[in-house]
């Protein structure tokens, strides 16, 4: 299942963000690779605190993460796309 349209241009940005669900952010990873250049910012919410380990490790492979911050339950995951 896929989240976007497949009529979406494609686009390159310097900034994602997007404030959703981890496991549409974790199924989104490929699609926000492509949409991104090197050195992008990534910004990543609607996490709760026990799947921010695992979202975070999921884009580690092309995005170098920052730590977590952390309201409540609810985390913001923040990065920049490896160069």
């Amino acid at each position: 299942e896929t989240y976007l349209p497949q009529h979406c241009p494609t686009v390159e940005c310097d900034l994602l963000l997007a404030n959703i669900l981890a496991g549409p952010l974790m199924e989104l990873m490929p699609r926000f690779v492509e949409l991104t250049r090197p050195d992008t910012q990534l910004v990543l919410s609607g996490i709760l605190d026990v799947q921010a380990e695992t979202v975070s490790q999921h884009y580690q492979t092309e995005f170098k993460m920052d730590n977590a911050v952390v309201l409540e339950e609810w985390v913001r995951l923040s990065g920049v796309r490896h160069g």
